[in-house]
């Protein structure tokens, strides 16, 4: 299983300019059966991953960049 497991989103990440759709798109066009979503400090997406990852039969993880000091 080809998964990355560091990409971040647009909607709570100022570090990505791709929402969800684009990210499992590509995804796809470049072999990954998977992706897990790492936002900085934020776990926001995880009830929209969630659904779609259940609408589109891709899996999608959320996990957490988290700052801490």
């Amino acid at each position: 299983m080809l998964v990355d497991m560091h990409l971040h989103e647009c909607t709570y990440s100022t570090d990505s300019k791709i929402s969800l759709e684009e990210i499992v798109t590509t995804a796809r066009g470049r072999g990954l059966d998977a992706v897990c979503i790492t936002d900085h400090d934020s776990m926001g997406l995880r009830e929209y991953a969630a659904e779609y990852s259940d609408r589109t039969g891709f899996p999608i993880f959320v996990g957490i960049e988290f700052f801490s000091l």
